[in-house]
């Protein structure tokens, strides 16, 4: 099939969250398993792309070669030459409407010109190309809408309207609350929906997971899909050679070494997290003082809310032999943190997919999450009767229901044939973009009627 991966964010060339690598990992697997794959994304001042594919009337469309059977391609225009992707110095661009509106027009256009099966948008930045296409181009090319973040929606005053092309009436149907929501548009015009977990699929059909939009996911409920994003196994996954316990174990003490933590044979619990409630913070310092009065040790990496950032800090003091604060941004540590402990932490309130459990679980460091999105799709909690599951799941979002999750991994822990089961299971497990990319393709084939 011949497939066109639309996004605001592309990795390596423009990144600021997680979609950046979700679709570029997403349109390598496919281009793996042999389709015509193309990217598009806005040429931000700081591309520099290898030279002119297309001249369209309005804009131009720049390349770089990957690989065979991927091209990424750019729009380039005066719009988007600036040094950020939404905004500078924390701020949004005041006319991002007319960029990501603009951006959509030109990658409807780019996919009738390539011809292709199917157009995959990604969040609200994309999701104007839905109802573009439906008005102008009598709803072709079909389109898979995929929701990585419901929370950012896109919205905008109604009489903004006219800078997209379009006219109001045809926006009125899509107005939310008298405002254009993005989001909401997408949602509403596309073929097919999917968000990057199963869970997170049911759940945001909910008041308290569809971020006001619930209503109109269940009305789409017969379209709408679960897929749960992948890892980059190449990246993550670790060579402990031929004695994966032993690598386990020498991964710990270098973790422990590097961070000036006592080399000792007790739970050693990590966190690398965005600093915010979403992720459960907020349950996890209302009971840290009784999580750190039990012999472990707990290493944290991240960045956040300032006041987060304060009562770590506070912590680090009170607890110096215990803890490892790291209030920034460390890819090597990251993956010694995930490699080197015994357990990670996961609490998140919400969590569309989650990537850090599975991280975690190839790298054999057993997670402790709650039971909510893609982490409750990902973790089994563990019976030590049966022998079964690879983590220990909580589900009240309370300090009294985590913590009694991590006195359950700490028993566990003094526990060491069913320790070396849950290590061994795992290093065992299978994240990889293959089998999501065997799930969208089921998808593309249902929008294309390609067998």
């Amino acid at each position: 099939m011949k497939l066109l991966l639309a996004a605001s964010e592309l990795y390596p060339f423009a990144k600021v969250g997680g979609l950046a690598d979700a679709v570029a990992s997403l349109a390598d697997a496919l281009a793996e398993r042999g389709h015509e794959v193309y990217t598009i994304l806005p040429e931000y001042g700081f591309i520099n792309t290898e030279g002119v594919f297309w001249k369209m009337e309005n804009f131009t469309i720049t390349s770089i070669e990957k690989r065979e059977n991927l091209l990424h391609l750019f729009v380039k225009h005066p719009i988007f030459e600036r040094k950020g992707i939404y905004g500078e110095n924390g701020k949004d661009y005041p006319d991002n409407f007319e960029r990501f509106t603009f951006f959509s027009r030109a990658l409807v256009e780019t996919a009738i010109k390539l011809d292709v099966d199917v157009l995959h948008l990604n969040d609200w930045h994309t999701a104007f190309a839905s109802l573009y296409r439906k008005v102008k181009f009598m709803g072709k090319p079909p389109v898979l809408y995929t929701i990585h973040n419901l929370a950012y929606q896109g919205w905008y005053e109604p009489s903004m309207a006219s800078k997209t092309g379009l006219e109001q009436k045809d926006f009125e149907p899509y107005l939310e609350k008298g405002m254009i929501n993005f989001m909401k548009i997408g949602i509403l015009t596309a073929d097919l929906i999917n968000t990057v977990s199963p869970t997170y699929a049911k759940e945001i059909q909910t008041p308290e997971y569809g971020e006001g939009l619930h209503e109109y996911l269940r009305s789409r409920k017969e379209d709408l899909y679960g897929i749960l994003n992948g890892i980059d196994m190449d990246v993550w996954k670790p060579d402990f050679g031929n004695d994966p316990f032993k690598g386990k174990k020498e991964a710990k003490e270098k973790l422990q070494m590097e961070l000036n933590l006592e080399k000792r044979d007790v739970p050693l619990f990590g966190i690398v997290s965005r600093l915010a409630e979403q992720k459960g913070i907020d349950i996890l310092l209302g009971c840290i003082n009784r999580f750190l009065s039990m012999d472990v040790q707990f290493v944290l990496l991240g960045t956040g809310d300032p006041k987060y950032h304060q009562e770590f800090e506070k912590i680090g003091k009170e607890f110096p032999r215990k803890t490892s604060i790291n209030l920034r941004f460390d890819a090597e540590l990251a993956l010694d943190i995930y490699r080197g402990s015994d357990f990670f932490l996961m609490p998140s309130r919400f969590e569309p997919c989650g990537l850090g459990q599975m991280i975690a679980l190839v790298n054999g460091t057993i997670p402790v999450v709650r039971k909510t999105g893609g982490l409750a799709d990902t973790v089994m909690d563990f019976n030590p009767e049966t022998g079964e599951g690879n983590g220990f799941v909580f589900e009240e979002y309370t300090p009294e229901a985590l913590l009694k999750a991590i006195k359950r991994a700490v028993d566990v822990f003094q526990d060491k044939e069913n320790l070396k089961k849950l290590v061994e299971r795992g290093l065992t497990s299978d994240f990889s973009w293959n089998v999501s990319a065997g799930r969208y393709e089921e998808l593309y084939r249902k929008l294309s009627g390609t067998s």
